[in-house]
């Protein structure tokens, strides 16, 4: 059996035109300025919750601190 690797003359594709360079970076851009954007978005409404789950948390522990207490120690 013989292998072959080299391409034949027949397979050579024509490279495809070259785009504009300020396009590309221009497409760059506004591809990582809605990334941001939307992790932005996402950070804020994290934020805003945030403050309301360390407070009911911080209530649920007191309450059960002191049920143990009144339970355990009186």
């Amino acid at each position: 059996m013989m292998w072959h690797d080299d391409r034949m003359p027949d397979d050579h594709h024509p490279l495809a035109p070259r785009r504009n360079p300020e396009d590309i970076y221009l497409a760059a851009i506004k591809a990582d300025l809605e990334f941001i954007i939307e992790q932005q978005s996402r950070t804020r409404r994290e934020q805003a919750l945030k403050p309301l789950y360390v407070m009911f948390g911080s209530a649920g522990l007191v309450i059960l601190w002191i049920e143990l207490f009144r339970r355990v120690c009186l």
